[in-house]
């Protein structure tokens, strides 16, 4: 198997294709319009451009930043830090995010299984028809009101759709989060259509010193958060 590291000073112009390889990005650039195949991508620094497209192969994003219109298909995408620009497809993919950025419209489509348990998600967030979205958390409220029904470390399926009807809390990492339950599909907002599955599952994972955040803190930055989105 082909091994290629992009490091600092480095650089692949447009329309670079991998199959049946390693590709690490540790530093320096990569340019538009990529395309992996088979392939192990190992993105920790350095910036790939716009049209990064996956299929059947395993991304590790620990830093760095892809540009917009990322797409994977039946791929596993792995994001522990960096960023990713907006516009990310996940069709028939398994993605699990635990620390990192997500830009505007993250859509999970069919076939989809997203694990959220820290880093932050942008609104625009919108699970489709088919897909799983996890999300795992120390504490969680539904419209403002604590989910105390929770059984540790067992899933709870959220059946609740509402275009003013909010999930929030903690994640694992204690990173806040909120997501607008908006059952309409490609909202501006967030969307999680009737066709999708959301559960939530309580942890005792223990946040980094000094990300502790009460309700009152958490309240706050979800509102701030909101007045942005309406500016934009």
């Amino acid at each position: 198997m082909q091994t290629l590291t992009v490091q600092a000073g480095g650089e692949l112009g447009d329309g670079f294709s991998a199959v049946d390889a390693t590709f690490n990005v540790e530093a320096g650039s990569v340019g538009d319009e990529v395309e992996v195949a088979r392939t192990q991508l190992n993105i920790s620094g350095g910036t790939v451009g716009e049209r990064l497209i996956a299929s059947s192969s395993t991304i590790n994003i620990s830093g760095g930043n892809t540009g917009e219109d990322f797409e994977a298909f039946n791929s596993t995408v792995n994001i522990t830090g960096g960023e990713v620009g907006r516009d990310f497809n996940a069709s028939d993919s398994t993605v699990t995010i635990t620390g990192g950025e997500i830009g505007i419209a993250f859509n999970a489509n069919s076939g989809s299984n997203v694990n959220i348990s820290g880093g932050t998600v942008d609104f625009g967030f919108n699970a489709n028809d088919g897909s799983t979205v996890n999300i795992f958390g120390t504490e969680f409220f539904l419209d403002g009101e604590i989910l105390d029904e929770l059984v540790l470390d067992q899933a709870f399926t959220i059946f609740d759709r509402g275009q003013n009807l909010t999930l929030s809390g903690l994640l694992a990492d204690g990173t806040p989060f909120d997501f607008n339950l908006n059952s309409s599909p490609f909202s501006l907002n967030d969307s999680f259509v009737s066709g999708s599955t959301l559960t939530v599952t309580l942890v005792t994972a223990v946040p980094e010193p000094g990300s502790g955040l009460t309700l009152a803190t958490i309240s706050i930055l979800l509102l701030s958060r909101r007045r942005r989105q309406a500016l934009r």
